[in-house]
Order: C-alpha cells, then structure tokens, then sequence
C-alpha cells in the first residue's frame, strides 16, 4: 500500500497518531506560566 492510500494517522511502522488541539482565549504569556507551574503539571 502506498503512504498516500494510508488513513489519516496512520503511521509507517507502528499504527496510528491521535493529535488533539484545545484554544483557550489567554495570551500565549499566561499559558506558558500555567503549563509550567506546579499546578499546570497536577492538571
């Protein structure tokens, strides 16, 4: 099968990918200090 005849996300090698994207209305400033804080990695 050609790479192109593939379902999205699947891979060569090992199965699929899953990818998931959330936008949040903060500036990008105020979601590195979140994720980088000790309460962003609890989450």
């Amino acid at each position: 099968m050609k790479s192109s005849e593939r379902p999205v996300g699947q891979t060569n090698t090992v199965g699929f990918e899953v990818g998931v994207r959330k936008t949040f209305p903060i500036p990008v400033e105020q979601a590195w200090t979140l994720l980088t804080s000790q309460h962003g990695w609890n989450i």
